[in-house]
Order: C-alpha cells, then sequence, then structure tokens
C-alpha cells in the first residue's frame, strides 16, 4: 500500500502558497521565518522546515517536490517507529507502516501527502500524535519525555497539533489526582505550554478578521454557538464514515480497525486510563478542528483538515482498542479483521491511484515547462496546469493573463499569480490550461 502511494510522490504540485513562500524566503532570508511565526503562521517546526525546503529550492531552481515529500515521509515513518520502539512494542517499523497506510486510506490524501506547504505542517504534526498514541500503548515506565517531545512536535506543527497537546495536558493532570508525585504533571508542562502559546497566537492574529470567510451565506462565519451547533453532527458523521463507502461500511471498517489495531500487550488499570484520557483528547481535538472551520471559514475547509482528522480518529480507535481491553481478544481474528478491512480501502482507492500513475508523465512535463519558461529569457512566461487528479494534490491556480505592476506585495495582482511572477522574477504570466 504505501508502495502504491509512494509511487505518486513525483506527482505532487506547488501550489500558489508554494511560489510565494519560496519568492519570501528568497528576498528576505530567515526574516520571514521570525515574521510568519510571530504572525499568520505560528508554527516554529513547520516553519523551519519550510525555510530551509525553500531555500534549497531557490539555490538549486529547482521545485525538489518528490525529494522533500519522501524526506517528510521517512522521517514520519521513523519518528512513529522510534516511538513504538521506546514503549516496547513489538515489530515498531510494522506498527509505523501500518498506521501510516491508514492516514493515508480513509479521506483525500493529496493536500496532507503531495502537497509541499500542506505536508511541512500537517505530516509532522500527525507523527507527534501517532507518537504519543504509541507510547501510550506500551510500557508506561518508558513513557517519560518521549511522551512530551511528541506532545510539543504536534503542537509546533499545526493549530490542531496545539490544541489537542493542550487538551490533553490538561486531562491527563485532572485524571491524576491520586497520584501524589509531581513528575507526571510537570512532563505535561513543555507540550502544555507550546499548545497554550500557539493557541493564543491564533486567537489574537489569524482569527481576527473575517478575511478568510469562503461561504457568508451559511451564516456559521464569526458566530461560535453556531459553528459547534453545526459541528456536533457535522463531525459524528465524518468520524464514522469513510470518504468513498456508505457510512455501514465505513463503520465496519473502524469496528475492525479499534478491534485490530491495538499490540498485543495488555495494559495495566492506570495505563488503560490514560490511554483513553489520550483518545478522548484526540477525538475533542478533531471535533474542534470541525468547529473552528465553520467559524472562520463559513464552511469545511480543506482536504488536508478532513485527512488529518481521519488520521486522528484512528488514533484514537487505536488508543480506545487498548483501553477497552481489546488487546486480550484472540490475534489472529483482528489481525484477519484488519487486513480485510485495508483491503477493501485499497479495491476502491485502486482505480484513482492508476488512473494518476498513467498521469506521471503528463504531470512531469507540465512542471517542466513550467519551470523552463519561468527560468527562460524575458519579461513573460507561462505556467501549464498538470492534469487533475483524485489521489494528489490539484494544479488549482486559475487559467488567465496577469500582469506584476509592482515589487512590492502584492498590488493590484491576485496574490497566487503575483507570487509566481515574484518566483521567477517575471512581469507577465499565463497561466494555461
Amino acid at each position: 500500500m504505501l508502495a502504491a502511494y509512494a509511487a505518486l510522490l513525483p506527482a505532487g504540485k506547488w501550489q500558489g502558497d508554494d511560489y510565494l513562500a519560496a519568492w519570501f524566503v528568497g528576498a528576505r532570508g530567515w526574516r520571514i521565518l521570525l515574521d510568519r511565526i510571530g504572525g499568520w503562521s505560528p508554527r516554529p517546526l513547520a516553519e523551519i522546515l519550510s525555510c530551509l525546503y525553500f531555500a534549497a529550492s531557490d539555490a538549486l531552481d529547482r521545485p525538489l517536490i518528490a525529494p522533500f515529500l519522501a524526506f517528510l515521509w521517512a522521517g514520519v515513518l521513523g519518528t512513529v517507529a522510534l516511538a513504538a520502539r521506546a514503549a516496547g512494542l513489538r515489530a515498531p517499523l510494522g506498527l509505523a507502516a501500518l498506521w501510516f497506510a491508514l492516514a493515508l486510506l480513509p479521506a483525500r490524501p493529496g493536500e496532507m501527502f503531495y502537497w509541499p506547504m500542506g505536508a511541512v505542517a500537517y505530516l509532522p504534526c500527525w507523527a507527534g500524535l501517532a507518537a504519543a498514541t504509541a507510547l501510550h500503548l506500551g510500557d508506561a515506565r518508558r513513557r517519560g519525555a518521549a511522551l512530551a517531545a511528541a506532545l510539543a512536535a504536534a503542537a509546533l506543527s499545526a493549530e490542531i497539533g496545539a490544541l489537542t497537546a493542550l487538551l490533553y495536558a490538561v486531562l491527563a493532570a485532572a485524571a491524576a489526582t491520586s497520584d501524589r508525585s509531581m513528575r507526571p504533571r510537570l512532563r505535561l508542562l513543555l507540550p502544555a505550554l507550546c499548545g497554550a502559546a500557539v493557541c493564543l497566537a491564533v486567537l489574537r492574529g489569524r482569527m481576527q478578521g473575517m478575511g478568510e470567510v469562503m461561504d457568508r451565506a451559511s451564516g456559521l462565519a464569526g458566530d461560535w454557538p453556531a459553528s459547534i451547533r453545526a459541528a456536533a453532527p457535522a463531525f459524528a458523521r465524518e468520524a464514522a464514515g469513510i470518504e468513498g463507502l456508505p457510512l455501514a461500511a465505513g463503520i465496519a471498517v473502524k469496528l475492525a480497525v479499534l478491534a485490530g489495531l491495538p499490540p498485543d500487550a495488555r495494559l495495566d488499570p492506570p495505563a488503560r486510563r490514560l490511554a483513553a484520557v489520550w483518545a478522548v483528547a484526540l477525538l475533542i481535538g478533531a471535533g474542534a478542528s470541525v468547529a473552528l472551520a465553520f467559524h472562520q471559514f463559513g464552511t469545511l475547509c480543506c482536504g488536508r483538515h478532513a485527512a488529518l482528522r481521519q488520521g486522528m480518529v484512528l488514533l484514537a480507535l487505536a488508543a480506545l482498542g487498548a483501553a477497552f481491553g481489546f488487546a486480550a481478544l484472540p490475534a489472529a481474528p483482528r489481525r484477519i479483521g484488519l487486513a480485510v478491512a485495508l483491503a477493501a480501502l485499497l479495491a476502491v482507492r485502486a482505480a484513482p491511484l492508476a488512473a494518476e500513475w498513467r498521469a506521471l508523465p503528463a504531470v512531469a512535463e507540465a512542471r517542466w515547462r513550467t519551470w523552463g519558461s519561468g527560468l527562460g529569457p524575458g519579461e513573460a512566461m507561462t505556467l501549464t496546469l498538470a492534469p487533475p487528479g483524485g489521489v494528489t494534490n490539484a494544479d488549482s491556480l486559475p487559467p488567465g493573463t496577469y500582469a506584476r505592476s509592482t515589487d512590492q506585495p502584492f498590488g493590484d495582482t491576485p496574490w497566487y499569480a503575483w507570487g509566481v511572477m515574484a518566483r521567477f522574477g517575471k512581469q507577465r504570466l499565463t497561466i494555461a490550461p
């Protein structure tokens, strides 16, 4: 399964954000890192990785999409495997590969797994959450600093990771009231502070104003009570179902995951209680993502958010399975049920995967036409859109002809077109369908 999806890494695409970010890094250097962390994007870990990527891309004048995505995928797998090993779980690399495959399959993975600007935030966030899940399924005596590091990484990668880490720190501290030792609470101080800092930065910055509303007619944007009321049924449907499957089939798959994902080791009562607390934090965090989307955009946005929520739901099922003692059930039926569920999901995804494998040459040709035009002589360039796909991210810039009249963002030019022209030092742009 991983090979089937990894073969599409070269089909990942830059979108308007990537061209603009590449120009900012080239023009302002590391100053842009501080500007973004202190303003629009309080995601220190994601922003550092992003700056390193675009600095390398600018230096080589190449998009480096497949190598960068491969680096992120390998880093995620390695992080989860190391956490599973630290927890004393059996076959840690196999566990990491299984969870990664499950994160790819339930929702459209394009923005979270194939778009560099999306992947740089959401993959490390999921890796931190998955590592924390693995640590909850193993020997509690080995958890310690590793859990704090995993939660802090999730918090410093994306806002939903920050909220989840903060929720867990509060819930776990409350659940440990009978423990006279302060050590469990002190270990959670770092992720709690990271989560609180990111959440406060988002509340004071990006969530002020109505500049990102996509659907004003819904009446949800800016209205907290209405957004929360709308989020409850929307998240319930999303958490129970799987895109492309009937609701009953999605529920059956997730029941198989609930029973099949927990490792064979049985947890003692305190560890089971903490695993349940972690599952609750994951589910509340994912549900809060829906309410926040309604409040910020007036509608659900975007593919990367949906993919991360599905990944969080599946991690919560793994934690709940351990908390409810499903690991005590016979291993063979659990594994067979999980294998059947995975095979069914892959069968549903087989046609889109095959179509995108066949489209790989056309995607590569469109990319190199764009970069050849951008790096060529003259003041004009053409951006050639790649064929749309059902698995990887879309080339979603609107076709048209644009001009750049100023070197200061953005003037009277749409931001995405200005970013493309600025990245290549051009004055005129044609986006060709």
